[in-house]
């Protein structure tokens, strides 16, 4: 866990700014639930920790709006790729949140031994 406080720590103001805007118009949009437009930016980080982390032939550049480009395929990449995120971004912080305690060793303890 502490690799991960160490990585949302570092991450920078705008970025947070940037994916907290998109979540908001997503929001504006598509209105299911405004616990999604809170949970997008850290669904964004939770998904380029574990692709920088554990996924080596991944590439980041299309995972949030930061840094902002001014290319246009990359705002459409960008744009559909946060929309899935943006819809599922509960069951991202579920899914990688487990998946990083599992790394992490907190599990090991429910191990069977034979």
């Amino acid at each position: 866990m502490e690799k991960i406080n160490k990585f949302i720590t570092k991450t920078p103001r705008k970025f947070w700014l940037y994916n907290s805007i998109v979540a908001l118009i997503f929001f504006l949009i598509a209105p299911h639930n405004f616990f999604q437009a809170i949970l997008f930016p850290f669904a964004v980080i939770m998904v380029r920790y574990i692709t920088l982390n554990y996924l080596t032939n991944v590439t980041v550049k299309y995972l949030g709006f930061y840094p902002f480009k001014k290319d246009i395929k990359w705002f459409l990449i960008t744009l559909a790729i946060s929309f899935v995120l943006y819809q599922t971004s509960f069951t991202i912080m579920i899914l990688g949140g487990l998946l990083i305690l599992w790394q992490d060793g907190y599990f090991d303890h429910l191990k069977i031994k034979k």
